[in-house]
Parts: C-alpha cells; sequence; structure tokens
C-alpha cells in the first residue's frame, strides 16, 4: 500500500477503529512499549504536533502555542488501543511511524538474513544492519560519519553480525 492508501493514511483519516495489517500492528504494538519503557517520551501520537510545525509537508513554520496546546489535546497512548489488528483511536488522534518503523523493517530483514544464512551489509539511511559475519575479516566495521566534516568519522564500531547500527540526527 502507498501513503495515501496504506495503513497510516487509514489511521490518520475520520475513523476511529481500523483494521490494520500484522506488520502495522506489531509496529504499533512496539511503539507502545517504547512509550512505557521511555515513560511518555517516545509517541507514535505525536503526529497533530508534526503537523503544525510542517513536517508532514515541508512547510515549515513556528505555531502558536494555542495551536500547540489544541494538537496536544490529541496526543497520548490513552488516546489509542490496540486488539489484535483493529485500532481503535480518538477522532482526531493521528500517528506518525517515522520514529520507528525503519529499525522494525531492518529487525525483519534481519530475520530473513538469518533464516537464508547470508552475510550483508543492509544500509537504510541512518540504520545499519550487519547480517552474519564478514567473510573476509570475519567482522563487519561501520563508520560514523561527522555531520560537520563528512570527509572525517566520528568513529567506528566493529561487530561480528547480527546486530543494528543505528543513528539520529546531528
Amino acid at each position: 500500500a502507498n501513503a495515501e492508501t496504506g495503513d497510516v493514511a487509514r489511521v490518520n483519516g475520520g475513523n476511529t477503529k481500523i483494521n490494520v495489517s500484522e506488520d502495522t500492528a506489531a509496529i504499533i504494538e512496539k511503539s507502545i512499549l517504547a512509550n512505557d519503557l521511555t515513560n511518555g517520551a517516545f509517541d507514535i501520537t505525536i503526529m497533530p504536533v508534526l503537523k503544525l510545525w510542517g513536517f508532514d509537508n515541508g512547510n515549515y513554520g513556528v505555531p502558536k502555542k494555542e495551536e500547540i496546546k489544541t494538537a496536544l489535546s490529541f496526543v497520548g497512548k490513552d488516546k489509542l488501543s490496540l486488539n489484535e489488528n483493529i485500532l481503535t483511536k480518538e477522532e482526531n488522534t493521528q500517528i506518525s511511524l517515522g520514529g520507528i518503523a525503519k529499525g522494525y523493517l531492518g529487525d525483519e530483514l534481519l530475520k530473513l538474513a538469518e533464516k537464508y544464512g547470508a552475510s550483508a551489509v543492509l544500509s537504510l539511511g541512518g540504520n545499519i544492519v550487519l547480517c552474519g559475519e564478514n567473510e573476509e575479516k570475519g567482522e563487519w566495521t561501520v563508520g560514523v560519519k561527522n555531520p560537520l566534516e563528512t570527509d572525517s568519522l566520528v568513529c567506528t564500531f566493529k561487530h561480528k553480525g547480527n546486530v543494528s547500527v543505528v543513528t539520529s540526527g546531528g
């Protein structure tokens, strides 16, 4: 499904009860767990606030305090519940899976690589998934670029496969 007809678009539409795919349900379930583990700091229901700032369409701007207050009234894991593949949410609550979907995809790709015994380095932008062993050196080396001097590395990380290395922001 694409961005206009996929699960997230349907969740963010007007319906309050949505049947989502198994993958979407799994991501939402992990998101709720991440919300619990971070005492609410990670929250997929933040979409109304992201829209105010223009993160949905690139028309960035600083919203008024009253607009932020209203948008925040639609945010919080208590605004949704998941029962198997049925997501129930409050009317104006919307989700963004941008903070977790790439990690979920990396985990699923790693499972496939393990299943088939593949050795690979998978680059998903800021997420690098190391699968199996580096056949030449035994371990993989991942470098993290310096965001201020892209010709240099901040650090390197060595590991013998089946792990994700994730960076975020500058």
